[in-house]
């Protein structure tokens, strides 16, 4: 269910207390429903912890991810307590401070995005940086939307391929192999997303973490 969250950066559509009552409505259908939810939290304050918080039982145990993490590492470290996962993108990577947030991020409670066609890597961001020029450059060159051409991406638009320069970006952050962040966030989206499916993956480095931290799998 979603994307359903709090945004306080666009109070001009829609103001802080209908945000919360139409979010209450959404956590509560998800419940109602046992699906997992698709979670958007920005610049709200701490509200957005405090509902999750206050709706803790409703969201499990199905769970969400609360996608497109720019937040403070104090929140991240909240919603992971209450069972919630965080996605990365782009965006979460675009400062140094961003990226000590990202370290921290348990393997166990992360997942990759790329938020198309919004939040794409530019050169001017901190996570860039850490990424190896032949991942930047894999692949046909992107061309101006103006010249589209089937099969080349769009100049400064964020596509779903540039997933594997989140992965290299948050692997370098967190001194560890792209694999293992590849493989971690695969099983965590199964797990969430496709819970029958999950049961049958094999085993890999991760699967073990993930089963001892999280909650059993829910039908």
């Amino acid at each position: 269910v979603g994307e359903a969250g709090l945004d306080y950066d666009r109070e001009q559509f829609c103001g802080r207390g209908v945000q919360r009552e139409a979010f209450a409505a959404q956590v509560a259908l998800a419940g109602e429903l046992r699906l997992p939810m698709f979670l958007h939290n920005r610049n709200t304050g701490g509200d957005f912890v405090a509902m999750a918080r206050e709706h803790h039982a409703r969201l499990l145990p199905r769970g969400g991810v609360v996608h497109s993490w720019t937040d403070s590492a104090e929140e991240m470290r909240a919603l992971v307590e209450l069972g919630l996962h965080i996605g990365v993108n782009g965006c979460s990577l675009k400062s140094d401070e961003n990226l000590a947030v990202v370290r921290e991020i348990p393997l166990h409670r992360i997942m990759l995005e790329t938020d198309c066609p919004y939040c794409t890597m530019r050169p001017s961001h901190a996570g860039p940086k850490l990424v190896p020029a032949a991942v930047l450059s894999a692949g046909p060159p992107a061309k101006d939307k103006k010249k589209f051409e089937e099969g080349f991406p769009v100049k400064g638009r964020g596509e779903p391929r540039n997933i594997v320069e989140v992965a290299a970006a948050v692997a370098a952050v967190k001194g560890v192999e792209v694999e293992d962040v590849a493989r971690a966030a695969f099983n965590n989206s199964m797990r969430m997303f496709w819970p029958e499916e999950a049961r049958d993956m094999g085993e890999s480095p991760y699967d073990w973490e993930i089963a001892a931290t999280a909650p059993p799998l829910q039908r």
